[in-house]
């Protein structure tokens, strides 16, 4: 959970074994009725009577406090140290602190999210996770853990703040949010419907809702919001998990837009963080202090920063690796690309990427070591370079309000990084360094390195100091030939978009620039997923999308040395409803074979079995060929029998899209008059005397051109016969 400011509320121990964050209010350090509503509430402390102040002046006793604020009881205060204890050995429920876990855990629950789908792993490890999310239906029934719980109405008031309109709008800032931890950690998502099953605290994956969902409900808590811990297996209160949040519509309906959710200041800042924050425990961060605003999982909010900082940063990598987790060997490098090569003039690419990891000395499955791959395809000066990078700062685990027991944290220090160049068969050593101790840069430099592939190996050799935590966040420069590096893009998340509405993209706020005292200056965008940037220099487009289907949206950035950096997401369209306006060419003559196009709304997926013709006399061939945005078919042509009815037609479409009707938008027409052609083949020959011979006596109307009607008088005769002898052989017009 997540207070509005250090004076207006207390967080006992209980946050650090409880389901969610705690923004409370009340004065100063006093026991509450104890445990029982404390379990339901998931750590709030909800009311403080003055005659049961507590002696918490020493962490020991707030931690055993915290162990007890689980229990189903309630307990007289103040307890003595034996009794305290005697409690803590009859309920088992010792803090975590206590329970013989490794103390340099960053501050995460004892369960995480890993895999794909996302299923419930271990902290320490990491390792990748795919998380769905989704937004339930204003009036689900939302809130947790032993809270108040009431209708959804998150929509109703990102509506309100955004405008008719704009629903879209508010959820993209709160995709920003959780997009900061898809650009510094292995954490990638995608939006998925939601079921509008009511809020739980389950961890078990689901196709009907996303692992994480996220909702409002007025009189939430008396907190800004709250947010489930991945599971009730950790160490959190056996009733708090499931990834859920809970905002606090109070802070959606303040009258001015100062410092709540509705603060415009430097793109949404307020919200982005407290949704930044909220996910945190979400993905297993507990509470970090002091309340020094240098970090967003302190337990107030600030806009002092811009969503992660550095020991979010490394809790969560400790979890979930950087954004090229699983890169632990040469078979699984992160290939970079091709940084050299000959196009009327050589061509150099240099690459930098921030925001890496590794999990130090002692790290499970390879992950003290990053491996990336790259080539040249002709002779370039290489030089590599990795750089530690964090600073020193305070922090430890909060225990109660701001307090906990802090250490000075040398993050720049905490591993001891070794660096290797190897040949393309990922075992031959060209080069490695490890000059330096914990805390500075190595750096390789080849002069003259042929053209080929080959591989960096970035590697902490240790030792790791307990007190930093053992993980190494490092930047890693590839520079050739003093080429400089592209930007950083990141267009979001994988989203979902309701079509006939207006569709919000942001690329300012998780793109940079990676290379010197740089930025980005321009912002070029493929909204409709055809390859093309048709949206150029804008950083917050928008779209009105009209078909269904995944559009592939593409985000392309430039920085001021003129480099490109690219991204690229999803957005699935769903709601669209087809029409079918038209038909071009609307009309076809019999016996021709006519190309067509069909012009109308949610066309994206058509096939041809979707589609069905009144009358008879025509049938459909081809392939269908939608235009991005779905509003145009070509492909596809109609063979129109020699005996087709003349006149019109209409068309239904059926597919799991929709449907739709469209009356009399095609008509079959008489050919072409061409003297002689009794059986409209395009050409005079023996077959249309065969033709007059087979039809003769028939009558037509005249100028039909029917079938044996040679001479197109309405009647098929000797004159006919006449016909074709005269223009036998010649060019029908």
């Amino acid at each position: 959970m997540l207070m509005r400011n250090r004076m207006t509320c207390l967080v006992l121990g209980a946050a650090l074994t409880t389901a969610g964050s705690v923004e409370n209010a009340s004065g100063d350090v006093r026991a509450v009725f104890a445990a029982s509503a404390l379990r339901q509430t998931g750590g709030s402390v909800e009311g403080t009577p003055a005659d049961r102040t507590l002696d918490l002046t020493t962490p020991e006793r707030q931690r055993l406090l915290a162990s007890l604020m689980l229990s189903q009881e309630c307990y007289r205060w103040p307890q003595t140290d034996e009794e305290l204890e005697a409690l803590i050995a009859e309920t088992n429920l010792l803090p975590p602190a206590m329970l013989g876990l490794d103390p340099d855990r960053y501050w995460v629950d004892t369960r995480v999210w890993a895999g794909n789908p996302a299923s419930l792993g271990f902290p320490g490890q990491a390792v990748r996770a795919h998380l769905t999310y989704s937004f339930p239906a204003d009036g689900t029934t939302w809130g947790a853990f032993g809270r108040p719980t009431g209708p959804n109405v998150l929509n109703d008031r990102l509506v309100s703040a955004f405008g008719a309109g704009n629903l879209d709008k508010g959820r993209e800032y709160i995709r920003q949010a959780l997009a900061c931890y898809r650009r510094i950690s292995g954490l990638t998502y995608s939006e998925v419907a939601d079921d509008n099953t009511p809020m739980t605290n389950s961890s078990t994956h689901s196709n009907l809702r996303g692992d994480v969902r996220i909702g409002c409900i007025t009189n939430a808590c008396s907190c800004i919001a709250y947010d489930g811990f991945p599971s009730s297996l950790g160490i959190v209160a056996p009733d708090g998990g499931g990834s859920d949040m809970c905002m606090n519509a109070a802070y959606w309906d303040e009258a001015d837009n100062v410092n709540n959710f509705k603060d415009p200041a430097n793109n949404y800042r307020w919200l982005r963080n407290v949704v930044a924050h909220e996910h945190g425990h979400g993905v297993g961060n507990i509470h970090s202090v002091p309340c020094d605003e240098t970090k967003q999982m302190e337990p107030f909010i600030s806009v002092a920063y811009d969503m992660l900082q550095t020991d979010d940063r490394r809790g969560t990598a400790r979890s979930y690796g950087d954004r090229y987790a699983g890169n632990h060997s040469a078979a699984n490098a992160t290939d970079i690309g091709l940084l050299a090569f000959n196009f009327f003039g050589n061509i150099y690419f240099s690459f930098i990427a921030h925001d890496l990891a590794l999990n130090g000395s002692a790290g499970p499955g390879n992950t003290d070591e990053d491996w990336f791959k790259f080539s040249t395809f002709i002779s370039s000066n290489i030089v590599v370079t990795v750089t530690p990078v964090g600073g020193t700062y305070t922090a430890g685990q909060q225990s109660s309000s701001c307090s906990g027991t802090t250490a000075s944290i040398d993050a720049s220090g905490a591993g001891n990084l070794f660096l290797y160049l190897y040949a393309s068969n990922g075992s031959t050593i060209i080069q490695s360094v490890n000059a330096n101790p914990n805390g500075s840069n190595e750096s390789l430099t080849i002069s003259g390195l042929a053209a080929g592939d080959y591989y960096i190996r970035v590697r902490d050799a240790g030792p790791n100091a307990d007190a930093d935590q053992y993980v190494q966040r490092y930047s890693l420069t590839v520079r050739v030939n003093n080429a400089k590096a592209p930007p950083y893009a990141n267009a979001g998340l994988n989203k979902r978009s309701r079509a006939n509405q207006l569709t919000y993209f942001m690329g300012n706020i998780n793109s940079f620039a990676t290379d010197g005292f740089n930025f980005i200056d321009r912002y070029d965008w493929d909204l409709d997923g055809s390859g093309t940037y048709e949206v150029i220099d804008n950083p917050t487009p928008t779209i009105t999308y009209v078909s269904n289907g995944v559009y592939n949206v593409g985000l392309r950035v430039r920085d001021l040395n003129g480099l490109f950096g690219y991204d690229t997401i999803t957005c699935t369209v769903f709601g669209a409803t087809t029409t079918l306006t038209s038909i071009t060419p609307n009309t076809g003559a019999r016996g021709a074979t006519v190309p067509v196009t069909f012009n109308g709304t949610n066309l994206k997926n058509l096939q041809v079995g979707d589609i069905t013709i009144s009358g008879s006399g025509i049938s459909i061939i081809g392939t269908p060929q939608s235009n991005p945005m779905g509003t145009q078919v070509t492909g596809l042509s109609f063979q129109i029998s020699p005996v087709a009815p003349l006149g019109n037609r209409s068309f239904q479409i059926v597919n799991a899209d929709g449907s739709v009707q469209s009356n009399n938008i095609f008509a079959v027409v008489p050919p072409p008059f061409c003297p002689g052609d009794a059986n409209n083949d395009g050409s005079v020959n023996f077959a249309d005397v065969t033709s007059i011979l087979t039809f003769f006596g028939a009558s037509y109307s005249p100028g039909t051109d029917g079938l044996g009607d040679a001479n197109n008088d309405g009647t098929v005769n000797f004159a006919d016969i006449t016909s074709v002898l005269t223009n036998f052989g010649l060019p029908c017009p």
